[in-house]
């Protein structure tokens, strides 16, 4: 018989249960709104496009962003058929769930938030075709001809 835990350990618990993935997924939109209010979202987005160190970063933190929520998903899986034990549930579980919010993190906050960048990376998106660069700025309520859609 496992021993109870005390009365103030469980609320802690159960508060962090209840409030760390609500408080992560209220950073990570603020974080998008903010960086679409100040048009960074396009910016960051042409950037991974046109410039390959930030484009390698980008799909390496997508990458290591799906296996965590892909390992969570075979976790699960090899726990309803009984392969994994409640401890090993009990630490996997979380470890998974919080790496893959800690990758979706980073993924935007390094790569969609435009850096400085350094003269080699200027002088390459500026060899950029200037019909992208227009596209990628356009008013989302215009259609690229100019005329309200």
């Amino acid at each position: 018989m496992t021993p109870a835990l005390p009365l103030w350990l469980s609320i802690v618990i159960v508060t962090l249960i209840v409030t760390l993935p609500g408080a992560m997924l209220g950073m990570l939109v603020f974080l998008l709104v903010r960086l679409h209010s100040r048009r960074q979202l396009q910016k960051g987005l042409f950037q991974i496009i046109f410039l390959p160190e930030k484009r390698t970063r980008f799909l390496t933190l997508l990458i290591l962003l799906a296996t965590f929520f892909l390992a969570s998903g075979a976790v699960e899986g090899l726990s309803s058929v009984g392969f994994v034990s409640t401890l090993e549930l009990q630490i996997l579980t979380p470890i998974t769930f919080l790496g893959g919010a800690l990758w979706l993190f980073l993924l935007i906050w390094t790569s969609l938030n435009p850096g400085r960048l350094t003269a080699a990376e200027i002088a390459t998106l500026e060899t950029a075709p200037a019909e992208f660069y227009s596209l990628a700025f356009a008013a989302m309520d215009q259609s690229p001809g100019g005329r309200s859609a």
